[in-house]
C-alpha cells in the first residue's frame, strides 16, 4: 500500500484495487472539504485495503486542524476544482499543529498509566485503582510489594500540589504494621 501511496503522489497510474476504489471517489467531491472528506472516509472504510487510511484520517479531528484543514481545502478547490496537492498541504498544516501544540503547556484532565507518566509534572494526581482490574498493589509481591510501591511513588510524585488516590473499599491497604 505504501508505494501506491507514493505513486499517488507522483501522480502516476496505479494497477492495485484499493487506490482504483479511491479514485472512484473523485468524481463524486462537490467542493465542500468537510462532506468531501467524509466521503473519502466512507469510500476507504469501505475497502479492505484502505482501511486503516480511514482510520488514520479520522484522528485528525484529534489534532484541532479540522478548521485550518478545511480552510486550505476550500481555497485548493476554488483555485483548482479538485484537491490536487492536498496531501502535502495537509501535512504542513498537521506539522505546524505538532509545534505549536509542543510548546502549549497541556489543560485539562489528562488520562495516562502510572508507567506513562513518568518524568511528567502536573498540578494534581488522581490515582484511580482498579481500572480494568488492575491493582496498585500486586499480589504476587507479597508482603514487601517492593515493586509496587515504586510504581506507585512515581504516581504520588509527578504532582505538585495534590494527590488523591481512589480505592475499592476491599483493596490491600498500602500502609500496615511493619
Amino acid at each position: 500500500m505504501t508505494a501506491a501511496i507514493e505513486l499517488l503522489r507522483k501522480e502516476k497510474s496505479i494497477r492495485a484495487s484499493g487506490p482504483n476504489h479511491l479514485a472512484q471517489y473523485q468524481g463524486a467531491c462537490t467542493g465542500d472539504p468537510v462532506s468531501d472528506w467524509r466521503l473519502a472516509r466512507q469510500h476507504c472504510t469501505g475497502h479492505d485495503d484502505l482501511r486503516d487510511i480511514a482510520v488514520q484520517a479520522g484522528m485528525v479531528r484529534l489534532s484541532k486542524a479540522g478548521d485550518p484543514i478545511a480552510m486550505t481545502l476550500s481555497e485548493l478547490w476554488a483555485q483548482t476544482a479538485t484537491y490536487t496537492g492536498a496531501v502535502e498541504r495537509v501535512a504542513a498544516i498537521l506539522d505546524q499543529q505538532r509545534l505549536v501544540g509542543a510548546d502549549r503547556p497541556p489543560r485539562g484532565c489528562i488520562l495516562m498509566t502510572i508507567h506513562k507518566s513518568k518524568g511528567k509534572e502536573f498540578d494534581a494526581v488522581v490515582i484511580v485503582e482498579g481500572y480494568r482490574g488492575g491493582a496498585l498493589l500486586k499480589e504476587a509481591e507479597a508482603p514487601k510489594y517492593e515493586n509496587s510501591r515504586r510504581v506507585l511513588r512515581v504516581g504520588i510524585t509527578r504532582a505538585r500540589h495534590a494527590v488523591r488516590i481512589v480505592r475499592p473499599a476491599d483493596a490491600t491497604p498500602l500502609f500496615g504494621p511493619e
